[in-house]
Order: C-alpha cells, then structure tokens, then sequence
C-alpha cells in the first residue's frame, strides 16, 4: 500500500529521507485511544477524563505506553515530534521523559537500539536520526513519550524503503494497569523501562498504561470506565495514590466489585505498592486492605483474582538502591517488579486461555 510521503525542513542530513503520519495506517500503534481521530496522542477519551479528576483530565494526554510496530529495510530511522507541551518532572531528565526508545526484535528477542530524544532546549518538538549503516528489513518497536503530550508523530524513513506489517502480540486484547506515577513510569530512565513495558517486550504482550502520576484514586468514574474496556486482564495499582488508608478501603473492593461486574471471567491482578518502609504502619494497613480484596473475592468463589505482595519486590539489602526519591522506583527496581508481577501475568492468561 502506497502511504503518503511528507517533506519536513530538519537538520538532518538525508536527501532521500520521507516522514509518514503516524496517523497515516502505515504502522500498527498500540496503548493509544481512538489515536486516527483524535487531536493529540491520548489514553482515554477527553469527556470521561474530564469526569474522573483535574489532574487525569490533564495526565491521560501524557502517551505514557503508546508504542509503534513496523518494519523496514531503510538504512535509518528518523522521528519528527510535535508537542503540546512538556513539563518538566523531577524524576526523570527532559530528554528522556519526551523522548521515543527504540528496539529492534531479533531471532533470539529483541536489541534496544537507541533513545531518540530532544534537547533540552527543544519544548515544542524536535527531528532526530539514527543511522544502521546498512539496507536491510528489521522489525521495530518504538515507545512514546511518558510524560510528553505528543500533538503529532511522523516516522521518516529513506524513500525507496520498504514499509511492512510490526510483530503481532500474543494478545490482541490488552492487559490493562491502572495505577499511580510508578505505573505510568516516573523514574524510569527511558520509557522502555518502565515495569510494563519490561514485561510487554518478554513476554510480547500487548499492554494499556492508564498510569496517572498523583492522581489515581480509585474514582467510581474511572471504575465504570475500566470495566468497558476489552481487556485480556486487569491489573489494580493505585495503592500509592489513595491519600490515607480509609480512602484505600472505600475504594479498592468497590473497583473490583464494578470491573468484575461487567468482566466475571477477566484475569484480575491486585498489587501493593512498593515496599521501601516495611515497619511503616501505614504501608501495612493498606497491604491488609488489598489482601482483604483478594480474599472475600476468593471466598466468593472467583478463581481468577490474583494477588502481587509489594513487600516481595526488594530485599531488604535491596531498598538503599531501589529508589530515586524514597518512592518511585528507579530502573533497577522496575526490573525487579516485572520480575515479580510478570509470572503472575503468565499464570493468569494461561488461565484464561484454558
């Protein structure tokens, strides 16, 4: 199929080079709502972003998890990036928060090839290349910005390159995480590190990122929400958000209750949040809130519920290297939680599948 090819004025430095939209179908696009028909690359729709709380109406414009498949034989590749804007964050430089990780999948898995990103000066978009040094097909997989608002994306390719069909998942239908900024990514250094894409590039399984840094609570619009998603799975992460135990509690049983009302066979996965203060009173109740979750729902007969002790991500000699801040947890320690989250992903699609 012949795709619309777009001249931009860039320093880079091919006379041969073409961008194509990203919204152009030339390339499978994942983790993004309705992304062909929307003003900018967002997770959910505005309307109901707008019902949820201020902070979601304004994150969920954040492309935390959209990535792009394709492959290709030209000799490089180029992203041009348009923005809404850029906020600055604490945990993670600008040049990596507003940046796209690129890999290229192998015979054998997958090789991260480079962090295409901007300067820091670059706020309301950029246009950077990297070069292979040869002509021959390979099989991408590009991560979008986590915190950036991406008003448009072109990926520029050489003119005569051949476009094809990106590595399908092996789950049409997404696993879907809900939870706080560690969830949408935070410190990780680039977005291909963030705990779901870990597990998303192992495994090959295609994910939803509706992270929301600070302002995942739990809201009864975002539960109604979630349960009309079409989702292979649920995973429930916004411990960290809820402001003090008792808002954990009024909200963490009624989310599944309404998820699994419209879902009854759905893989649901509750996870507690990262355990950096083990003698914390605070951090023990709210584990006693999730488990109390998982077990009435196992007491009701749902054998399809799942339960992620954060308390198990680290050791003990672990936690001094685990954390960028006392809180989110840094490249290091989201490694160490798709260590643990992804078994439990496994088990619960197998399930499913049975």
């Amino acid at each position: 199929m012949n795709y619309e090819q777009l001249k931009f004025e860039t320093e880079i430095e091919k006379d041969d080079l073409v961008f194509y939209d990203l919204r152009s179908g030339a390339f499978d696009v994942y983790g993004l709502y309705d992304y062909r028909n929307q003003d900018a690359f967002i997770r959910m729709p505005q309307e109901v972003a707008d019902t949820v709380n201020e902070g979601v109406a304004h994150i969920h414009r954040e492309s935390a998890g959209g990535r792009i498949r394709f492959a290709s034989d030209s000799p490089y590749l180029a992203i041009k990036i348009e923005y809404e804007q850029v906020e600055p964050k604490i945990q993670a430089a600008m040049n990596r928060q507003a940046g796209c990780d690129v890999y290229v999948h192998t015979e054998f898995g997958f090789d991260f090839i480079t962090c295409i990103t901007p300067s820091d000066h670059e706020k309301e978009g950029f246009a950077k290349c990297y070069d292979f040094g040869e002509k021959k097909m390979r099989s991408f997989t590009i991560n979008m910005p986590f915190h950036g608002h991406v008003k448009n994306l072109y990926i520029g390719l050489s003119q005569d390159a051949v476009i094809g069909e990106g590595k399908k998942y092996i789950n049409e239908k997404p696993v879907v995480f809900y939870g706080s900024s560690i969830t949408q990514g935070a410190s990780a250094s680039r977005p291909g590190n963030t705990y779901e894409n870990i597990i998303s590039l192992r495994m090959n399984l295609n994910y939803t990122n509706l992270g929301f840094a600070g302002n995942a609570f739990g809201e009864l619009t975002m539960a109604e929400y979630i349960k009309t998603l079409d989702m292979s799975a649920f995973v429930s992460d916004y411990d960290h958000n809820a402001p003090d135990p008792q808002h954990l509690l009024e909200t963490h049983k009624r989310l599944y209750d309404i998820v699994r009302s419209e879902n009854p066979k759905l893989p649901y996965i509750m996870a507690t949040r990262p355990y950096f203060k083990s003698d914390d009173l605070d951090c023990i109740r709210r584990r006693e809130i999730v488990l109390e979750t998982y077990h009435k729902a196992i007491a009701a007969g749902d054998r399809n519920v799942y339960f992620v002790d954060g308390e198990s991500y680290f050791t003990a000699d672990e936690m001094p290297f685990c954390s960028s801040d006392c809180v989110h947890p840094n490249d290091y320690a989201l490694m160490k939680m798709a260590n643990t989250i992804e078994p439990v992903i496994k088990k619960a699609l197998e399930y499913k599948l049975k």
